[in-house]
């Protein structure tokens, strides 16, 4: 049984995903592939995270919007996720409506970012109790509540762990 507590951590430690940063590019792994001797091979993807207008999140792997709009934009909740689906930015144009949890952990590195508003951004996270309404996340202290979708609140998109 040790033998094969031990395979299952190396079979989980060649599909962790790391970071490597070389000129402020930062290399994500992507995925690995077996190769026909049984070793395993990163398969690397590039990131931009050179830019004024995001935040890239080495912890997580996410990339968060993080230009003036970040600020400043107001939509209702399915503005907000319109406003995402069709955001370009930083080279990439799969941005989302973040999901509760990934914006109360973004909120613990709230110093990171350039541009945010100490006031309530939406989640995609719809209320379990009323589904007129979603979660939204206070960026002062960590407050987190129900909000009626038909109301305007802050928007941020965040790109990939999905």
């Amino acid at each position: 049984s040790n033998e094969s507590s031990h395979k299952e951590s190396s079979y989980e430690s060649a599909n962790n995903i790391e970071h490597t940063q070389q000129n402020n590019t930062y290399y994500t792994q992507s995925a690995t592939e077996q190769k026909q001797d049984g070793s395993f091979e990163a398969k690397m993807t590039k990131i931009n995270v050179q830019s004024e207008d995001a935040f890239y999140d080495t912890a997580t792997g996410l990339m968060w919007q993080d230009n003036n709009d970040a600020k400043t934009a107001q939509k209702d909740w399915n503005g907000a996720q319109e406003y995402c689906k069709s955001l370009s930015l930083n080279g990439y144009s799969d941005w989302y409506l973040p999901s509760r949890e990934q914006l109360k952990d973004l909120n613990t590195k709230v110093t990171q970012l350039r541009n945010f508003t100490s006031d309530f951004y939406w989640s995609s996270t719809t209320s379990a109790g009323d589904t007129d309404a979603a979660w939204i996340v206070g960026f002062y202290g960590s407050r987190t509540g129900n909000y009626y979708k038909t109301f305007n609140s802050y928007v941020r998109c965040v790109r990939g762990g999905q």
